[in-house]
């Protein structure tokens, strides 16, 4: 089994430095300052993945500190404002790429992400392999009796404009073929947490 190492705040400000060569928007000193006036962010993002997060969740979550001085972030709000970038990003790709806009689609990415999350959750499922219906029989006596319903139709369907369209914003990843899985576990227990 492996485990990243926390970072040390060294590493840390190494990784936001390295940010302003890549990024046009990052102001590292934005970052920095942020996370020394919220330690409990500072704590939350020694590992590699969670820095990752605060660095997508930023823009909101520093828009949230200057509404309010007294907010104290959780590890919860900090993948609360990561996906709220995320969805954003999504839909302005989308939009971009159809050249249409669609009413509440933030809300449908979030909503499909938290049913699809609770539904893998129900069947203990860290991984997804979806089968179109196709001849998918229940035999008994050696006969096609029934088709088996497909538990993941409704969210990974080739033909539901609907599903196709919301699992674009959902933080998924192909592992090849037919299976899939969140980009993370800890998105897949996020948006448990949410659907309860």
């Amino acid at each position: 089994e492996w485990f990243a190492s926390p970072f040390t705040s060294e590493q840390i400000d190494v990784y936001l430095g390295k940010l302003q060569g890549r990024d046009a928007d990052a102001k590292v000193g934005d970052y920095e300052a942020f996370l020394i006036a919220n330690l409990e962010v500072r704590e939350l993002v020694s590992t590699p993945f969670l820095l990752k997060i605060f660095v997508g969740a930023f823009p909101r979550l520093s828009s949230k500190r200057a509404a309010t001085i007294s907010i104290r972030f959780t590890r919860g709000d900090l993948y609360q404002a990561f996906m709220e970038e995320w969805f954003r990003k999504e839909e302005k790709k989308l939009v971009e790429s159809t050249g249409r806009s669609f009413p509440e689609l933030k809300e449908t990415f979030a909503a499909f992400s938290q049913a699809l999350a609770f539904q893998m959750f129900c069947k203990q499922a860290n991984e997804v392999i979806y089968k179109e219906r196709g001849d998918q029989y229940s035999w008994s006596s050696f006969r096609p009796t029934t088709i088996l319903p497909n538990t993941w139709e409704r969210f990974f369907s080739r033909t539901d404009e609907k599903a196709k369209l919301a699992r674009r914003g959902c933080p998924l990843r192909s592992l090849g073929g037919s299976t899939f899985s969140f980009v993370h576990l800890s998105f897949l227990e996020y948006f448990v947490a949410e659907e309860l």
